[in-house]
């Protein structure tokens, strides 16, 4: 008999529907496409480019990007999408779980879309741009300051943000992330994958912590409040005890979370 043969592209399989609507599922499934977009985008970005024409390509994909990250995130709302009616059992929680999930790594995307320009400052970062490796060469002042100068003007080609702007989002980015875990820690989920969110969050804010307290002790204006840098600390810590909850069980998690008290430690040191 004649084999039977199928189209693949007239092939449609609808998602799965959560408390009665299928829109939580596709809401999920395109933040963590959104996430890998990022990622690729953050990729392209440490590989550096030759040309002005790359260069203004990665301007205009990460403008893009950012405005595609933006757009779900104000739709729902950090707080929740308070549109979506409430029916109360366990479809509403895993709605409501799906729906944080969903939140985290598209704030996840957006700290991988900014982190590196909130940190163009940093010499030791701007030395990952520079595209003959001159600083990783010579660690003197005054190949730096070479790098430096030559990287913060490519920096300005490629990005579309300024230092100062990315900082803030990688700031609230991260905040929202810690905030997300603890109400699924709160309401009492049992697993997430966002392990490698909580890290994420939890690395970027040491991260601007520690600069900024390093800026302090330049004596530069880049520094942050002690308000800010308790905020911080405790969203570092808010990080590090969900990643304790979610890991119960799971070596590898357990692995995971070890990671961000080490780093703090050495970050303090």
């Amino acid at each position: 008999s004649p084999e039977d043969t199928i189209n693949i592209s007239q092939v449609t399989i609808p998602y799965p529907t959560v408390a009665g609507s299928s829109k939580i599922w596709e809401q999920t499934i395109r933040a963590e496409e959104t996430l890998v977009a990022a990622t690729l985008l953050l990729v392209a970005l440490v590989k550096g480019f030759n040309s002005e024409t790359a260069a203004q390509s990665l301007h205009d994909n990460i403008r893009i990007m950012d405005d595609v990250i933006v757009h779900p995130l104000h739709d729902s709302g950090q707080d929740g999408d308070h549109r979506t009616p409430r029916v109360e059992g366990s479809e509403s929680r895993l709605a409501d779980c799906f729906r944080t999930t969903a939140r985290i790594r598209l704030n996840s995307a957006r700290i991988k879309l900014h982190r590196y320009r909130a940190m163009m400052d940093n010499l030791h970062i701007l030395s990952r741009f520079d595209t003959n490796h001159r600083s990783r060469l010579s660690t003197s002042d005054g190949a730096l300051e070479c790098a430096t100068s030559l990287d913060a003007a490519k920096a300005a080609r490629m990005f579309p943000f300024s230092a100062a702007q990315s900082k803030a989002v990688c700031q609230q980015s991260a905040s929202n992330i810690v905030n997300g875990l603890n109400q699924l820690l709160n309401s009492g989920s049992a697993l997430t994958p966002c392990f490698c969110s909580g890290l994420l969050a939890g690395y970027t804010l040491m991260m601007i912590s520690h600069f900024g307290s390093s800026a302090h002790a330049e004596g530069t204006h880049d520094g942050v409040s002690q308000e800010t840098q308790k905020r911080l600390a405790d969203g570092v810590e808010t990080a590090i005890r969900v990643l304790a909850h979610f890991s119960r069980g799971f070596g590898a998690v357990a692995a995971l979370k070890g990671n961000v008290p080490r780093t703090s430690k050495t970050t303090e040191n």
